[in-house]
């Protein structure tokens, strides 16, 4: 399921010229209120299913020099911790044990008011928590 306000905003898919692991990723972008063009509004992106017993984290990539994107499951909002960063991405994850086995939707959202496009890449469930790194 994809939650975009219609007109206002945008999804892109991205190619693996453009740094994405595998063949495609994801580009939110938030957009104008065709009603009132000075006031930004988000987008998200969602996709409901279920979530493997063994799941602990979830984790994914976004550019470096991107703004951070919310994420939400079940409705609740994640805590997303920065695990890794080179000089081309950054990797976050979440712990998301409490929805281990249950059915619920995952959302990546780039809020309203947020400027440029937001992609992200390599979504995934992990049996195991991590360790945030110290800044």
């Amino acid at each position: 399921m994809v939650s975009i306000p219609s007109g206002v905003a945008s999804i892109g898919l991205i190619s693996q010229s453009l740094g994405v692991e595998g063949q495609y990723g994801l580009m939110l972008q938030s957009g104008a209120d065709p009603s009132a063009p000075a006031n930004l509004i988000g987008a998200s992106v969602s996709q409901s299913g279920l979530i493997p017993a063994n799941a602990q984290s979830v984790r994914f990539r976004t550019p470096a020099n991107g703004s951070i994107i919310s994420v939400s499951l079940g409705g609740q909002p994640l805590s997303l911790v920065s695990l890794a960063q080179t000089l081309n991405y950054r990797v976050y994850g979440a712990d998301i044990s409490p929805f281990a086995g249950q059915v619920q939707t995952l959302t990546f959202a780039v809020q309203a008011g947020r400027s440029g496009a937001q992609n992200f890449d390599s979504v995934g469930f992990r049996p195991l928590l991590f360790q945030s790194q110290a800044p």
